[in-house]
């Protein structure tokens, strides 16, 4: 408060500046870029509510005014379907777009409660039936099926929701229930470990439409603190890299959820090893392994199963990164990386099979019988069926029978052995028919 204080007058300048420019420039920005538009709304929503107490009562009504123009009344024909579908569906689909829509439209809620208590009491009603739509994408371990970025995304939506509703309650007393997330969401204690696991020496398993930036998150240091995890706090403050332009050092929600009293990480917190293993649609499927969380000069690897269907995957169940001396030896193209021109609409369109990163043969893992298809069929899935850690050695294997029609059967696995100095993939593969095969 005393730094909004200080700066008061040059915070509203440009504050007020923002604000002109997107209430003037974007008229229609709801229907045609309904993510940007969401963001847009948050950004209202953390402007008025953080700086209230500093703006003069018509400041104050200036930011009021735009805030309910291009914020609350934009969420509010969103939930009465009145607005373009794209952002109508982001509301409700349940997916990463999902938290951040309904992210913005709690802190929005909150943010005009005082002066505009009815439509904020409808924002939220929405916002708490429309933000669980995504819990499932951490069920039932923490794992998130739409990648590590995705999960940076998602998870610091849910978050953020989560403290601004908590902030809003008496000590002592707690959340009602539909709105007591932090307590509800299935595997959400453990879902740190996921980023936390797929991050490498240098980079991030960069599976699917995500990008190999080493994963640094905000939501470390609240997920340590509510949940009594130092270990979280630890690794995004010791760890994180000082080159990131994502570190926790620059993020203002640090000053609240960050406890000095809360960051150490004792032996054996975070184990060398981390498999997922899940059924169905929900969960994850993949592992990562390591030689060491000390040495830069580590051994990591780590290979992807689960399911192609999943929003943000490739068909390219088995591929795989490892790391070594500080490189990435076996690396993916990531994100849009060598895929021409890449558009959402080229996904949906079917067309992924003219977009060399959306095909198999882009990812570290057996071509066979290519052809003008994208390689695996999408709705493959392949579950982690053994597994098994020890100090020296670790090993676990996928079934990726599923992932075409001509395969019998599929396994592929990968071990570190020999003090985990060593790694081997081995794919044991039966076809139905003559095939050719490519590793």
């Amino acid at each position: 408060l005393l730094l909004l204080n200080k700066f008061h007058m040059h915070l509203y300048s440009q504050l007020y500046k923002i604000l002109k420019h997107v209430h003037d420039t974007f008229p229609d920005w709801s229907e045609s870029l309904a993510l940007l538009s969401a963001n847009f709304i948050a950004a209202y929503a953390y402007s008025y509510d953080w700086a209230y107490h500093v703006f003069t009562p018509e400041e104050r009504a200036d930011v009021l005014r735009m805030t309910m123009n291009r914020g609350a009344n934009i969420a509010v024909q969103g939930y009465e379907q009145k607005l373009a579908e794209a952002y109508i569906t982001m509301m409700q689909r349940g997916n990463n777009q999902t938290s951040t829509a309904n992210r913005a439209n709690i802190c929005l809620a909150i943010a005009i409660a005082t002066d505009y208590p009815a439509v904020a009491e409808y924002l939220l009603d929405n916002a708490s039936r429309g933000m669980p739509n995504v819990f499932y994408e951490f069920f039932p371990d923490g794992g998130f099926i739409e990648t590590t970025d995705y999960w940076d995304a998602s998870a610091t939506d849910v978050i953020q929701s989560i403290s601004a509703l908590e902030s809003c309650i008496k000590p002592g007393t707690t959340l009602p229930e539909r709105l007591d997330w932090a307590n509800s969401i299935e595997g959400f204690i453990n879902t740190g470990d996921f980023p936390i696991y797929y991050n490498g020496a240098t980079s991030s398993f960069n599976y699917g439409d995500t990008t190999s930036r080493f994963i640094s998150s905000i939501s470390f240091l609240y997920l340590s603190s509510r949940y009594n995890e130092p270990k979280y706090a630890w690794y995004e403050l010791t760890k994180n890299q000082p080159e990131n332009p994502f570190t926790t050092r620059r993020n203002p929600f640090a000053i609240a959820w960050y406890d000095p009293d809360n960051v150490t990480c004792a032996p054996g917190d975070f184990p060398l090893d981390k498999f997922y293993q899940n059924d169905g649609e929900n969960g994850v499927n993949g592992m990562s392994m390591r030689s060491s969380w000390e040495d830069e000069d580590m051994l990591f690897v780590a290979m992807q199963g689960g399911d192609n269907g999943a929003m943000h995957q490739n068909p390219s169940l088995g591929t795989f990164v490892m790391d070594y001396a500080g490189k990435r030896w076996f690396l993916l193209t990531g994100k849009n990386s060598l895929s021409g021109t890449y558009t959402i609409t080229s996904r949906h369109d079917g067309n992924e099979g003219e977009i060399w990163h959306k095909r198999t043969e882009s990812n570290n893992t057996l071509i066979i019988n290519p052809d003008k298809t994208v390689g695996q069929d999408k709705d493959a899935f392949a579950p982690l069926t053994r597994y098994g850690t020890a100090e020296n050695a670790a090993f676990g294997v996928l079934d990726i029978s599923d992932a075409r029609e001509d395969i019998a059967s599929w396994n592929r696995g990968m071990m570190l052995y020999d003090n985990r100095e060593r790694v081997i993939i081995r794919d044991e593969i039966q076809m139905n028919k003559p095939s050719e095969i490519y590793w």
